[in-house]
C-alpha cells in the first residue's frame, strides 16, 4: 500500500516530536490490517487527530486508516453499553484511536500498538483504562510508533529508504511536508537555494538520517517552542 504524501498535522506536536528524539534512535515504521478481537484500551500519551487545514487533505490518524479499503464505511467499533448522555458522537467514526492490549495503556519502547476507528467520547481520556469490546475485527497494527509520534512523522518513517529526509514548514503555514534529499543537497544544505529543493521558503525543518537500526535527526532549526531563526 502506497501511502499518499502528507499534508496538515498539528505545528505543535511535531516541534515537540522534533525535541524529545534529537540525537536518539527513532524507529522505522509499518501498517498493516490485522484481525484483533480481544478487548483494548486507549494508548496514554498518543496524539491526537489535529484540527482539518482548509485546503490541504490532511494525513491525520483518521486519514491514514482511510488508506486500507477495510476502514473507507465504518463506525466507532466500540460496543460497550452506553450510559452516559454525553456519548453524542457516538457511533460515529471522528478519529483514528490508539490503541493497545495492555490495560495500563502505555506501550514500551518497540512493541507494536494498534489503531481503530473510534468516536471522540470513546477517545477521551476520561475512558483511558476502560476495556472496549469490539465486534468488528478488523485493525491496523502500527510497528515502531513511538511516544509522541504524529500521523506525518509516523508515515514519514513508513517504507522509507532514503538516505536523507527533510520534514519542513513553510512560513506562515500549519502543513508540514516532507520530502527525500539528495547526499550533495543535504551535504551543503545550508549553501544550496532553497528554490532548487523547494517550491516554497522553509520556516523550520529537521533533516532525517536512514541508518541500518532506524532514523535520527541531523540538522535541525526546530525547537519546542518554534524556530530559532
Amino acid at each position: 500500500m502506497k501511502l499518499l504524501m502528507p499534508s496538515a498535522t498539528g505545528v505543535e506536536v511535531v516541534r515537540a516530536f522534533v525535541a524529545m528524539y534529537r540525537g536518539k534512535m527513532i524507529q522505522s515504521t509499518s501498517a498493516d490490517v490485522i484481525d484483533y478481537p480481544g478487548v483494548l484500551y486507549n494508548v496514554t500519551g498518543s496524539t491526537k487527530d489535529p484540527k482539518a487545514v482548509k485546503g490541504y487533505k490532511g494525513l491525520a490518524w483518521k486519514a491514514l486508516l482511510k488508506e486500507y479499503p477495510d476502514f473507507y464505511e465504518t463506525s466507532c467499533y466500540v460496543t460497550n453499553p452506553i450510559l452516559s448522555k454525553r456519548a453524542t458522537s457516538h457511533p460515529g467514526f471522528d478519529v483514528g484511536g490508539h490503541m493497545t492490549p495492555n490495560p495500563s495503556g502505555v506501550v514500551q519502547r518497540g512493541a507494536d500498538s494498534y489503531l481503530m476507528p473510534l468516536c471522540k467520547w470513546h477517545n477521551s481520556t476520561r475512558r483511558n483504562g476502560t476495556a472496549f469490546s469490539h465486534s468488528k475485527t478488523k485493525v491496523l497494527k502500527l510497528r515502531g510508533y513511538m511516544e509522541g509520534d504524529s500521523a506525518i512523522t509516523f508515515a514519514m518513517r513508513m517504507g522509507n529508504n532514503h538516505a536523507h529526509t527533510l520534514l519542513f514548514l513553510a512560513p506562515g503555514s500549519k502543513k508540514w511536508d516532507f520530502i527525500a534529499l539528495s547526499d550533495a543537497v543535504k551535504q551543503g544544505f545550508d549553501r544550496v537555494p532553497l528554490k532548487a529543493i523547494l517550491t516554497s521558503p522553509i520556516q523550520e525543518y529537521a533533516i532525517f538520517e536512514k541508518r541500518d537500526d532506524g532514523f535520527y535527526i541531523v540538522s535541525s532549526n526546530i525547537s519546542e517552542g518554534g524556530s530559532k531563526d
